[in-house]
């Protein structure tokens, strides 16, 4: 247990650096809520419109936005702009495209559009509808066996199809 933290990241730096071609540092991570600027009237992103901030996280932000093109909601991963201009968040984040592209399976959330405008790094992809585990558990209080294994089997097939692919 106490040499697969290191070797794990080990590893990793070599995927990035080999078959990537990127350095990042996966020790250094942003302090949250610093750098979250955005407000919901203030981004306008290529085709989408009614941007909503959904979700916050330690890298990023997520809106539901609506596509112009589609007209389907959409969920918009966004960058903010001071993390977008170091260099090791830059590429964390366009690691994260390349490699969710290259996941299609159905318990996987789908890409559909990637790119940059005015200084703001963003990734739109599919909108899932519904309360992520940690709500539902809440709500649930106790998750029954054959419940647990329904989401467990769907996870684990997610996992085994990103593995086969090599990025497990």
């Amino acid at each position: 247990g106490l040499g697969f933290h290191p070797l794990r990241r080990k590893l990793q730096r070599f995927i990035d650096k080999r078959f990537y071609n990127i350095e990042i540092d996966y020790q250094k991570t942003p302090i949250e809520g610093q750098h979250f600027t955005h407000k919901q009237t203030d981004l306008h992103l290529h085709t989408y419109s009614h941007l909503e901030l959904i979700g916050r996280g330690g890298m990023a932000e997520v809106y539901r936005a609506q596509s112009a093109t589609t007209n389907d909601l959409v969920a918009i991963k966004i960058l903010p702009k001071d993390l977008a201009e170091d260099a090791d968040y830059r590429k964390r984040f366009e690691r994260e495209v390349q490699v969710m592209r290259s996941l299609i399976h159905p318990n996987i959330v789908q890409v559909y559009d990637s790119g940059e405008e005015s200084g703001i790094s963003y990734i739109a992809m599919e909108y899932i509808r519904g309360i992520d585990l940690a709500e539902y558990l809440k709500r649930v209080n106790f998750l029954k066996p054959a419940s647990a294994l329904k989401i467990l089997t769907g996870v684990a097939g997610a996992l085994d199809f990103a593995h086969a692919k090599g990025l497990i």
